[in-house]
This record gives structure tokens, C-alpha cells and sequence, in this order.
């Protein structure tokens, strides 16, 4: 074969993929394997664009699901956290402020230590169909009953209250005076709201049990 002039020379391919026996000219082999460089470099390019979108692709969705499971998972938690101290939380009992209460005609208290009452119980025994237009406390304290319970409230030497829980707000109230039960009633007492226990007596004075729900 003449190699005088490589350029315009016949080349035989044998190898590098190329069937035997086709020739090709020196300068077009030249094209050939730019060509070939170009598309390669191409696919090559086609094939890291396709992979790194499959890939932010799959990392998107990894980062979504587990957010929304953790969300799930959270939820769950809560909602079985909630239900759980629904049921296992103890119930707090009733918190009951008691008045030992004196009614007299009389403009003061021959008792230095008792005090006026306020205008606000002041109005509701003034409502009441009693005789008296004076009462003092002599008495005050705040009682804790527990749940289903019963709670006793000593008042004087004499007398004496037992309170009992009967639930959904409502109690018993018992008073004794000299070891007799005087009187016994079972009502709602809900918060804020006031019992008075009492009513006419013989002579100047009486004395009176004022129960106030505290919580």
C-alpha cells in the first residue's frame, strides 16, 4: 500500500468494532471519531441528567414519606396520650368554703372576734324569710372533699357538718347539733353556687351553715 500521502491514503480498519475490509479516507476517519467523541459525550451527559433526576427524584420522596409518617406517628401519640389520661386521671374531689354564720337583731355582736359579713351573702340571707337583720361570721373554713368521699366539718363543741361527694357536682350535707341529726339534704352545688342551712329560732339570735363551692 502507498503511504506517500497519509491523508489521501485508504485505511483499513481492523479493529477498535470496525468490520474488516471497509476502508475509509483519512480525513473522514478524523470526522468519524469526533462524531463519535460528540455523541458519546452526549449520552454520557443524557445518562448523568436522567440518573441525577432519578436520583433528587427518590430523595424528594424519601424526604416527604417520612415526614408524613412522622406526622402519623405524632398524631397517634397525642390522640393515645389524650385517651390515657382521660381515663386514668383520679377525679379532684370538691373544694367548699364553710360559714358559721350568728343572726341577731342586735346592731353588733357582743363578740368582739366576729366579723360583719359581705354585702353579697349579706343580700341573699336578706331574702330569706327570717327575722334577723344583723349576721356576723364566726366561723370560716375551707374544706376538701375528696371524690365519692365524705369529708366531717366541725363547727363548735356542739355542732358539727358531714359533707359527702355524690358526684356530677351534687352533695349531701348532714348537720348535727348536740349528737342529733337536725337537718339532711342532698343537692347540686356547682361552682360559685351557695347553700344555707338554717331558719327561725326561738329568741333574738340563730346560727346559720353557709357552704360556698370554691372548685
Amino acid at each position: 500500500m502507498n503511504m506517500t500521502n497519509p491523508r489521501s491514503a485508504s485505511i483499513e480498519v481492523m479493529r477498535n468494532g470496525c468490520v474488516p475490509g471497509v476502508s475509509f479516507n483519512a480525513n473522514n476517519v478524523e470526522r468519524w471519531r469526533a462524531k463519535r467523541q460528540s455523541e458519546s459525550c452526549s449520552r454520557r451527559r443524557e445518562e448523568a441528567d436522567f440518573s441525577s433526576s432519578v436520583a433528587c427524584s427518590s430523595a424528594s420522596s424519601r424526604r416527604r414519606l417520612p415526614g408524613f409518617g412522622s406526622w402519623l406517628s405524632v398524631s397517634l401519640m397525642v390522640w393515645v396520650l389524650a385517651a390515657f389520661a382521660a381515663f386514668s386521671a383520679p377525679a379532684s374531689g370538691l373544694k367548699i368554703e364553710v360559714q358559721l354564720i350568728w343572726g341577731t337583731t342586735n346592731q353588733v355582736s357582743p363578740n368582739a372576734e366576729h366579723k360583719a359579713i359581705g354585702p353579697e351573702l349579706k343580700k341573699k340571707l336578706q331574702d330569706l324569710p327570717l327575722k334577723w337583720t344583723n349576721y356576723f361570721e364566726v366561723k370560716r373554713m375551707d374544706v376538701a372533699v375528696p371524690a365519692a368521699g365524705v369529708t366531717n366539718v366541725p363547727l363548735s363543741e356542739k355542732c358539727r357538718l358531714q359533707i359527702t361527694d355524690k358526684g356530677h357536682s351534687n352533695i349531701q350535707v348532714v348537720l348535727f347539733g348536740k349528737g342529733e341529726q337536725v337537718v339532711n339534704r342532698t343537692q347540686a352545688l356547682p361552682k360559685g353556687e351557695t347553700l344555707i342551712l338554717g331558719g327561725n329560732a326561738p329568741g333574738a339570735t340563730s346560727w346559720f351553715a353557709v357552704l360556698r363551692r370554691v372548685d
